[in-house]
């Protein structure tokens, strides 16, 4: 298996991080843009000893899960990484992690999370947000640092921040 190569995958389970789990040739594989349940034609980008990779180029059997992300930002913005996912299952998979976090790292052998109350309001909650500045030509924009951590994205509105933010970054920009 090498970069660019490209493999079939059945996802297992996913990451706190969004990335769908599968395990093929004796390698777990962490797939960006896949989900559990779902059949993925992935590009492998990255192996090591024990791991590879990937991201989804086509979803050959969707999660009944999988919903249109509000932002048009998703995929390349490092901010959110379940936006492509139903609401009531991100809740599911953030509570899971929790205990499992807990179990791994904290040594407890038998936590269970209370049950978590959904936000009301699960877009445009976020009350502060840090953005980046880069000016091109002159002209500043305001943006985040996209999932590789290292290139700049620049954004007209962000759909987790509160819509006062959203309201002002016109305003920051000038």
């Amino acid at each position: 298996m090498s970069p660019g190569d490209e493999v079939l995958l059945e996802i297992e389970s996913v990451t706190l991080f969004g990335d769908g789990v599968a395990r093929h040739e004796g390698l777990v594989f962490f797939v960006e843009g896949a989900l559990f349940g779902e059949q993925v034609r992935c590009r492998v980008t990255k192996v090591e000893k024990n791991l590879a990779r990937a991201v989804a180029l086509d979803i050959l059997k969707p999660s009944p899960d999988r919903v249109e992300p509000v932002c048009p930002y998703f995929g390349r913005c490092g901010g959110c990484a379940f936006q492509y996912l139903k609401y009531e299952r991100q809740i599911e998979i953030k509570c899971r992690e929790l205990e499992q976090m807990f179990k791994h790292l904290g040594g407890f052998s038998e936590i269970l999370a209370e049950p978590t109350i959904p936000s009301p309001k699960p877009y445009h909650y976020r009350n502060a947000v840090a953005m980046s500045v880069r000016h091109q030509h002159g002209i500043p924009y305001l943006g985040f640092i996209e999932r590789d951590n290292r290139t700049f994205l620049p954004i007209e509105q962000c759909p987790i921040a509160e819509e006062r933010i959203n309201g002002l970054l016109p305003h920051v920009k000038q």
